[in-house]
């Protein structure tokens, strides 16, 4: 996989609804925008749930 920002190739990092982030700039990501990130998978997650529920 390649990151979002630099465009590198990772083998480990940050998987998120807005892309795929290297650690390094995973650190360069405002407190906010990573808030943000995490309340748009916790949906997607929930969303998903509810549609696999039997």
């Amino acid at each position: 996989m390649k990151c979002k920002k630099c465009g590198k190739e990772v083998e480990a990092g940050y998987n998120t609804p807005d892309g795929f982030f290297c650690s390094e700039c995973w650190d360069k990501v405002s407190e906010r925008k990573k808030k943000k990130l995490e309340r748009e998978a916790m949906l997607s997650y929930a969303r998903l749930g509810r549609i696999l529920r039997l």
